[in-house]
């Protein structure tokens, strides 16, 4: 069973399927398309390294984009930032 939810997460994700208070694809496209968010590919550079997976989830009443990055020296940070200004919050 652990296989078979293995296997299936990732098309569920691709998919577009929400998960854990992220909107989903076509949700973050009209977030960003409103305003509501910057867009996503400004985010790697304002945080000098690789996005290897980014979400924008509900939090504290508003976004936040949930990043984890690969940076230069190789470390890998997880990083929440304003949805709207791209200002990290932690």
């Amino acid at each position: 069973m652990a296989l078979v939810l293995a296997l299936a997460m990732p098309m569920l994700v691709a998919d577009g399927v929400a998960q854990g208070g992220c909107l989903s694809a076509a949700e973050q496209r009209s977030a960003v398309r409103a305003g509501e968010a910057v867009r996503p590919g400004s985010i790697g550079r304002r945080l000098g390294g690789e996005v290897l997976r980014l979400n924008l989830c509900r939090q504290g009443g508003g976004l936040a984009w949930r990043v984890t990055v690969l940076q230069g020296d190789g470390r890998v940070v997880d990083r929440v930032l304003d949805a709207r200004s791209g200002e990290p919050l932690r």
